[in-house]
Order: C-alpha cells, then sequence, then structure tokens
C-alpha cells in the first residue's frame, strides 16, 4: 500500500505544475551559475546590487515603517552594493583564493571577519 502510494505520489510530482516550476527554478539557478563563472564581476554587481536594493526597501517600509520611501538612502545602498559588493570584494575573495587557496576556507573566513570586516566595511565616526 505505501509503495502504491509512493508511486503515485512520485508520479503526481513528475507530471504536475510543481514539477514544472521546480525545473524551471533549477534551469534559472544553472544558467546563475554558469553566468556567475563567464560574468563574475558583472554577476555580482548586479546581485549585489539588487539584494541591498531589496534589503533596504524592507529596512524602510517594513522595519522602520515609513510612509514615504527614502530615494537618496535607497540610491546610496544600492549604489553601494552594486560597486563595493560587486567588484570589491569579489576582488578581495578572488584575490583570497589566489593567495590562500582554495581549500583554506576557515582562514579565509577569519581573515574576512577579523580583518577585513571590522575595518573595511563597518563606518567610523569621523573624529570631528
Amino acid at each position: 500500500m505505501w509503495r502504491k502510494l509512493g508511486r503515485s505520489v512520485n508520479s503526481w510530482l513528475r507530471n504536475s505544475k510543481a514539477a514544472a516550476f521546480t525545473r524551471r527554478l533549477q534551469d534559472l539557478s544553472n544558467t546563475y551559475a554558469r553566468l556567475s563563472v563567464d560574468y563574475p564581476f558583472a554577476i555580482s554587481s548586479l546581485s549585489g546590487g539588487s539584494i541591498l536594493f531589496c534589503s533596504d526597501l524592507t529596512a524602510q517600509f517594513v522595519v522602520s515603517r515609513r510612509s514615504e520611501l527614502d530615494d537618496r538612502r535607497l540610491l546610496a545602498v544600492s549604489s553601494f552594493g552594486f560597486f563595493y559588493y560587486g567588484f570589491i570584494m569579489k576582488a578581495i575573495y578572488i584575490g583570497y583564493d589566489l593567495v590562500l587557496g582554495p581549500k583554506r576556507a576557515l582562514v579565509k573566513t577569519i581573515l574576512d571577519c577579523v580583518v577585513h570586516t571590522p575595518f573595511g566595511v563597518q563606518p567610523h565616526k569621523n573624529p570631528r
């Protein structure tokens, strides 16, 4: 009985709209991975800019409950994501691989979290 039920569920998944949607998501994921290898800086820039764009929209409207969009802030955050995460961070991560090797993930993580992020990414007060 359970095998028959399992077969019918598997058959339904293979032939349903859910399966078509899953295949489309897999195709999209494969395309993104291929483009990331072919055009690493362009894809990183688009990813960084769009992620920070969506993050700031969420922060403004959901978290801060603003009624109006602060478009200057949105542009600044999105630009930071596009340029810094897209170009500078991608170059840093490629440099980590070149200097440390591709299999030293823990060392790269510690270097990134202990050195780069606190001194390179976190804003510091201007001592005026």
